[in-house]
């Protein structure tokens, strides 16, 4: 990925231009797709009320200046987070990746929001600022956003994510062709509560220790608890799942299915 020398014409109001949906066909190369990340490993499942990453690469392009798109999800079956939840309009939380601002030495625009502030659709736009030259990216796939959802409900099979009302922009203001517009799916899976994995982080350490002792000492919690992860079956987190886990890092007992 290497800047270019600067082309006439960049338009500083370009990711307003992107928005307004205003696209025409350029020339042919580029790759756009969409893929599924939970604790930083690609994913095509994701249990119930876990969050996972869905990432935007971008590959094969030249004088990439900005882009925008639509993506289509099933809100029964998953949920965008908001980036304010103390505020009442969603603000859909969505993190730049470091293909346009070119590892944050180059300021950009990121725009988002859900389409008449209903959950299905979430329209972004990300662009370059200023009469500045555009970037070339290479064969290999370039993160150019993250958005950050929750799996909400189990699903028989895969909810697909997509793209809609898509385009790239040069410098120029002009479309740069994609060839692919790829979008994903991933399938949601009733939550699995494991005793004694008190974070439900799929592993039972030092932090569901100090989880237990918080909850029998009635401390604040340092995050928040599966209660149904209790192990001793009287439905308490107390002292015999402080037990419990002490055992287990002491391999003095296997780890309870």
């Amino acid at each position: 990925m290497a800047n270019r020398q600067r082309r006439s014409g960049a338009g500083i109001g370009i990711c307003v231009f992107f928005l307004l949906g205003s696209l025409c066909i350029g020339m042919a190369g580029a790759n756009v797709s969409l893929e599924t990340y939970h604790d930083g490993i690609q994913v095509s499942e994701v249990e119930k009320g876990h969050e996972f990453l869905v990432r935007v690469y971008v590959s094969n392009t030249n004088d990439l200046y900005g882009s925008a798109f639509d993506l289509i999800y099933n809100p029964q079956v998953l949920r965008i987070l908001d980036s304010t939840p103390h505020v009442e309009r969603i603000q859909p939380k969505i993190t730049e990746g470091d293909v346009l601002n070119e590892g944050g030495t180059v300021e950009t625009l990121l725009l988002s929001a859900l389409e008449d502030g209903q959950a299905g659709k979430v329209s972004v736009g990300v662009s370059r600022k200023g009469p500045i030259d555009g970037v070339d990216v290479g064969d290999s796939h370039s993160l150019l956003l993250t958005v950050h959802f929750q799996a909400v409900e189990p699903s028989a099979e895969a909810t697909n994510i997509t793209f809609a009302l898509h385009g790239l922009r040069d410098s120029t203001i002009s479309a740069i062709h994609v060839d692919t517009w790829q979008g994903a799916g991933v399938t949601v899976l009733d939550l699995i509560i494991r005793k004694l994995d008190l974070n439900d982080d799929e592993v039972i350490d030092l932090k569901d220790l100090i989880l237990a002792m918080q909850v029998q000492t009635r401390q604040p919690l340092a995050e928040p608890v599966h209660e149904l992860a209790e192990f001793s079956g009287d439905g308490i987190i107390g002292m015999a799942e402080a037990v419990g886990i002490m055992q287990v890092l002491g391999e003095l007992r296997s780890p309870p299915q």
